[in-house]
């Protein structure tokens, strides 16, 4: 279920039901150092039908093609990269090292170029969203007040 939407930046942060345990934040990065050809590798959970979910990770190697593509959409900004990306695959983490650089929200119709919402665009809707007092707040510790708060108080359902 969708705990927040935002259909401008074609993003969500859900709940996935029958996850157990604490389930660590990935670190966000920014585009910075990441350049025309760098080596990125898409890394997500593949929805195989509107009911399951495999829990085991899909992870597709690629490579950037444009690191910072204004969209234009909202002042999005876009990381444009190949990957063998699969359909039912949005929401996937495109990482660059350790850090996410972008999430997997449209594929081209050859599967061979895909399309990921930055870092700084999720950190903008999330902004938006929240409206924290702190300037500086990062994009972990956005997700962090979302999701905390959900979990303790479905401890009694």
């Amino acid at each position: 279920a969708a705990i927040y939407e935002h259909q401008g930046y074609d993003l969500a942060i859900i709940k996935v039901n029958g996850v157990s345990g604490e389930c660590p934040i990935l670190q966000f990065g920014d585009l910075e150092g990441v350049a025309h050809r760098a080596n990125v590798v898409q890394l997500g959970y593949i929805l195989g039908s509107q009911f399951a979910l495999n829990l085991d990770p899909s992870v597709s190697p690629g490579s950037v093609i444009r690191p910072a593509n204004q969209n234009g959409m909202m002042g999005s900004q876009d990381v444009v990269y190949s990957a063998a990306a699969r359909h039912g695959a949005s929401g996937s983490a495109v990482m660059f090292d350790d850090k996410v650089i972008g999430v997997l929200y449209s594929m081209s119709t050859n599967s061979q170029v895909a399309y990921a919402r930055s870092s700084t665009t999720v950190h903008m809707a999330l902004k938006n969203w929240l409206h924290p007092n702190d300037a500086a707040i990062t994009t972990e510790k956005m997700i962090e007040l979302v999701v905390k708060p959900l979990n303790d108080s479905e401890l009694d359902d």
